[in-house]
């Protein structure tokens, strides 16, 4: 898997867990759409960050979507308390 396979997965992963917060916390589609790239880009994020933490992010697929899950919630409930 290429550097550009792998960041395009961990961008739809963030954007699948962005869709489901916005969901969860029932917001009108602009605040949808914001979360959906704000998931997006968290998990890109997280998936530089969190191997200069020290913490393992390529041992296989499960602790990718972790990674990427982990990404997406931080930064989506960051933008929750930002437009609250």
């Amino acid at each position: 898997m290429s550097i550009l396979d792998g960041l395009f997965l961990t961008g739809v992963v963030g954007a699948i867990v962005g869709w489901v917060a916005s969901i969860i916390f029932r917001w009108p589609l602009l605040r949808c759409l914001a979360s959906i790239a704000v998931g997006a880009f968290g998990s890109v994020i997280a998936g530089f960050i969190l191997p200069q933490l020290g913490l393992p992010v390529s041992k296989g697929a499960i602790m990718g979507v972790i990674t990427c899950a982990v990404g997406a919630v931080t930064s989506v409930s960051l933008l929750r308390i930002v437009l609250k």
